[in-house]
């Protein structure tokens, strides 16, 4: 009866905070340059992520089997929802599309996974400073190409249910308190799905991005075996990559290997549809995963 409840709440935090958020115009703004589709997409409400986590904080609240490890990834989390958050209020304040400098929202990251892998090193297991900062890495680096992955509606969230059930799988690898931990996030991304499949009602915003890798990242870190990324997290390393690619290529030869980087935007220009994206993009997920876990 107390998860019904915790259900149905989650349902009315969305909906109420989508008629909040649009009563005090906190609507996405389109970068210019994105595929022209996106345009009709302006006045979409957007940090949708502050109730996404907000209903994953409670879920786990009165799921009330805290550990040492899971209380450092929902402060993982939380850390990177922060920089998210302020990141969006920036944006929003100014009306545009961008909020904090790439290198300010860097340094905040990289400050953030220091001070995370302290408390990491003091209360759940010493780590050299050579693997320590490859987990201040990893960190990093998933939050952003979780960020990367988030623009088409409910591409992300799709992604990370398929990412979480893969990692929920790996029994062996979790205490009881964290196996719940990644059930409540998968169910807290489902009600948020019911507002953000397209067309979106509502926008996750870097606040909900940035949490989300961060959430992922820390899993990787708790269970010791960070190379399941590899499987789980390949949908937003091939993100990533896709940029890197093509800002490198263009540098060289002032061509472009992509219509448009990220990966999903250059389909988009091929002529694909919203859901022909995530079908592509899940199925490929789910090959991804289900090789991981060979």
């Amino acid at each position: 009866m107390l998860w019904a409840a915790w259900g149905i709440g989650q349902v009315l935090g969305h909906w109420f905070s989508i008629k909040w958020f649009r009563s005090q115009s906190l609507n996405q703004r389109i970068y210019e340059d994105s595929p022209a589709s996106h345009q009709e997409k302006a006045g979409t409400p957007t940090m949708g992520g502050v109730v996404l986590f907000g209903g994953f904080f409670i879920g786990a609240v009165l799921l009330g089997e805290w550990t040492v490890s899971t209380l450092w990834v929902v402060a993982t989390s939380a850390c990177f929802w922060g920089i998210g958050f302020v990141d969006d209020a920036i944006s929003l304040k100014k009306k545009s599309n961008k909020g904090l400098s790439a290198r300010v929202k860097f340094m905040a990251q990289l400050g953030g996974s220091l001070v995370m892998m302290v408390l990491y090193h003091l209360y759940i297991m010493p780590v050299g400073f050579s693997l320590g900062a490859w987990y201040v890495f990893i960190l990093i680096g998933t939050s952003n190409a979780t960020n990367l992955t988030d623009g088409l509606d409910g591409l992300l969230g799709t992604m990370m249910l398929i990412s979480l059930f893969g990692m929920s799988m790996l029994g062996s690898l979790w205490l009881p308190a964290e196996v719940q931990l990644i059930y409540i996030m998968m169910a807290s991304i489902l009600f948020f799905l019911v507002f953000n499949w397209h067309p979106a009602k509502i926008f996750m915003g870097d606040v909900g991005s940035l949490m989300l890798g961060g959430f992922l990242a820390s899993l990787a870190i708790v269970s010791g075996k960070w190379s399941m990324l590899i499987g789980f997290g390949a949908i937003y390393a091939i993100e990533t990559l896709s940029v890197i690619a093509q800002v490198a290529w263009f540098k060289l030869h002032k061509t472009r290997i992509f219509l448009m980087s990220p990966l999903h935007h250059h389909f988009e220009l091929m002529g694909m549809g919203n859901g022909a994206v995530l079908l592509i993009f899940g199925l490929l997920q789910l090959v991804f995963v289900w090789l991981q876990l060979q």
